[in-house]
C-alpha cells in the first residue's frame, strides 16, 4: 500500500512518500519526478490533497505514475478538495462580510485560502499554515475552522501516526473518477 504526498500523516503498514519528510518512516521523493517503484508493484496508491497542487501536464504525469505502480486489479484511490462546497462557502461568506456581519471576514479570509492556497502553493503549510499559527481566533470561529480543517493548534503539522482504520477503510468506497485519469486509464489500457 502507497500513500503519496503523506505529510504529516502517515501509517507503518503502508509505504508513506512525501518531498519533505517529517519522519524518518517515510521517504523522500518529489512527486514531480518518476516513482522509485518498479511497475505493479502496489495493491493500493492513495494520495490526499497532492494532485491540485500539479499542473494540468504534470498532473496527468503523476497520476500516470499512480497507474503504473499499481497492480492490475488494484485500486488507485485520489482525494482532492470539494470546489463545490468551498465556491458555495466563499460566496455566503463574501454575502455576510459585505453585510457587516461579526466573524465573517475571518470565515470569507478562510475561503480564500481554500480556494487558492491550496493550489498555488509552493512550499509545505503555505498561507494556510501561517494563518492558523499567527493569528488568534474568537471561539465562534476557532469552531467554523475545526469544521473546515479539523482539530489545530499551534502544533498542528507536527508528524502524527495514524492509529486509525479511517484512511484504509475509506479507500474502497467508490468515488466518481475524473474525466482526465479516467481518459489516461483507458488510453493506456488499450
Amino acid at each position: 500500500m502507497l500513500n503519496l504526498g503523506c505529510g504529516s500523516q502517515y501509517h507503518l503498514d503502508w509505504i508513506n512518500v512525501d518531498f519533505n519528510p517529517s519522519s524518518q518512516e517515510i521517504i523522500s521523493h518529489d512527486l514531480t519526478k518518476p516513482l522509485p517503484f518498479t511497475d505493479d508493484s502496489f495493491d493500493i496508491v492513495y494520495h490526499s490533497h497532492v494532485l491540485e497542487h500539479f499542473g494540468r501536464v504534470e498532473g496527468v504525469q503523476f497520476l500516470g505514475e499512480c497507474y503504473r505502480v499499481c497492480k492490475k486489479g488494484g485500486v488507485v484511490r485520489v482525494v482532492v478538495p470539494d470546489l463545490e462546497v468551498i465556491v458555495r462557502l466563499y460566496l455566503y461568506y463574501l454575502e455576510e462580510t459585505m453585510k457587516g456581519k461579526l466573524g465573517a471576514d475571518i470565515r470569507y479570509d478562510w475561503m480564500m485560502l481554500e480556494l487558492y492556497d491550496q493550489a498555488v502553493r509552493t512550499g509545505t503549510g503555505g498561507e494556510t499554515h501561517r494563518f492558523l499559527t499567527k493569528q488568534k481566533h474568537p471561539f465562534e470561529v476557532t469552531e467554523f475552522l475545526k469544521s473546515r480543517f479539523g482539530n489545530f493548534n499551534q502544533q498542528y503539522n507536527k508528524p502524527k501516526l495514524c492509529t486509525t482504520t479511517r484512511m484504509i477503510n475509506n479507500i474502497y468506497k467508490p468515488k466518481k473518477i475524473y474525466n482526465i485519469f479516467k481518459r489516461y486509464i483507458v488510453k493506456k489500457a488499450c
